[in-house]
This record gives structure tokens, C-alpha cells and sequence, in this order.
């Protein structure tokens, strides 16, 4: 992690040391800050997206009296369900970069930072919220927050099929 010695093999002040150390936390603590902040924002701007996909669809669907043809199951479905398909077409691409990428990254650097907590005496945040927040829980919110919009997209899709086909 750090090294404790110098290029000319000479021990730095255990003092120095402990510094440097609350030098590289602190930064690992913002690291960690950045990549939770770009995840809220990311999130936010998904469901925006999908929630202003979903309600467009449902515009379709009362003003644009249009069907497509789908060939190999030969039905006519409603332009709305093209759209609410989408959608959630982009939700699941955004959902397996958010837990797949970003969620590893933020990972990472709690990782990095609980071992920091460790070694250095009064440091602790990260090691106290992961008593409250434990690993793998975080993975377990984002596939429930990804979850309840594409169910929402389903039903609206078999509803619009329902209400079509009846």
C-alpha cells in the first residue's frame, strides 16, 4: 500500500508515515464520494429517461392510433408497446453498466479505503458504514431500483396487449 521507506532505504518518521497515510484516505474518501456521485446522477437521469419513454408511450397510445406487424408471430401490436419495449431495452442496458462497471468501481475504492481504516488508528468511516451497509447489500438495492421500473414496463406492455387484442 505505502511504502514505508524512502529511494535511499531510510524509514520515514512514523509520524510522516501516519501522515501520508490520512493523505491517501482522505483521498480514497473523495474517491469514493465521486463515484457515488456520479452513480445518483446517472440513476436520476435513467429513470427521467425511462419514465419520460413510458409516458410518451402511454401519449401514443390515447393519440397515434398506428400498429406494427410483428412477422414472426404474425400480430399487430400497438406503437406504444415498440416504445414502452425500448424503454426498458435502455434500463437493462443501463442497469448492467451501473452494476457491472460503476458499481465495481465504487467497490474498489471502499475496499481500498476500509483497509485504509485499518491501518491507521482513528480512521473509521468506512468500516462504520459498512456495519450499516455491508458488502453486497449495494448490489442488492440496484437490482430492487432497476427492478420495479422494468416490472412496470411489463405490465404495461401486457396490459396494452390485453387492451388491444380484446
Amino acid at each position: 500500500m505505502i511504502e514505508s521507506k524512502s529511494n535511499d532505504n531510510k524509514e520515514l518518521p512514523r509520524e510522516e508515515l501516519t501522515q501520508l497515510k490520512v493523505e491517501v484516505w482522505k483521498t480514497a474518501i473523495q474517491t469514493q464520494i465521486h463515484f457515488n456521485d456520479l452513480l445518483i446522477r446517472m440513476r436520476t437521469t435513467v429513470i427521467s429517461v425511462v419514465l419520460a419513454v413510458f409516458g410518451a408511450a402511454i401519449f401514443a397510445f390515447r393519440e397515434i392510433h398506428t400498429t406494427v406487424l410483428l412477422p414472426v408471430v404474425n400480430w399487430q401490436i400497438h406503437f406504444s408497446v415498440v416504445i414502452i419495449f425500448l424503454g426498458m431495452a435502455f434500463l437493462a442496458a443501463q442497469w448492467y453498466i451501473d452494476a457491472n462497471y460503476y458499481m465495481r468501481l465504487l467497490s474498489g475504492a471502499v475496499s481500498f479505503t476500509e483497509n485504509m481504516d485499518k491501518s491507521v488508528k482513528g480512521l473509521g468511516l468506512t468500516t462504520e458504514i459498512l456495519k450499516k451497509v455491508p458488502h453486497g447489500k449495494g448490489k442488492e438495492i440496484v437490482n430492487r431500483y432497476y427492478f420495479f421500473p422494468m416490472v412496470m414496463g411489463f405490465v404495461a406492455i401486457i396490459v396494452l396487449l390485453f387492451i388491444k387484442n380484446s
